[in-house]
């Protein structure tokens, strides 16, 4: 008899969610839900840890340590951006502006370790 009424719930909440009057599908649907937008850029932010903690763009030099350098810069960079309000526009400037700032700046100390 037990089990009778477990296939008779388990038939019921099927036919709940397909109508769509279950609050599982609720639950479901307040789950947070994937964001299309998230992590939009983070390319550009991974580069730029990596290029502000010294590594060159054409390759050849870096470290882990100098990496994690750059990360936790930049993420100060960005936590004070977050508390301030600045929009995400000018994050993205500002971060473009490291990364050519930053791979200059490691092209011109290889430059002159190189000639020295």
């Amino acid at each position: 008899m037990a089990l009778g009424r477990v296939v008779g719930r388990g038939e019921a909440i099927e036919e709940a969610v397909r109508l769509g009057d279950s609050p599982a599908r609720d639950d479901i649907a307040g789950a947070g839900g994937q964001q299309p937008l998230f992590g939009q850029n983070a390319e550009l932010r991974v580069i730029t840890a990596v290029v502000i903690g010294g590594a060159s763009l054409q390759g050849g030099s870096g470290s882990i340590g100098r990496t994690l350098r750059g990360l936790c810069f930049l993420a100060l960079l960005y936590n004070a951006f977050a508390m301030t309000g600045v929009s995400t526009y000018w994050q993205d400037v500002v971060t473009g502006f490291l990364v050519l700032a930053s791979a200059l700046a490691t092209d011109l100390v290889t430059r002159r370790s190189a000639g020295a």
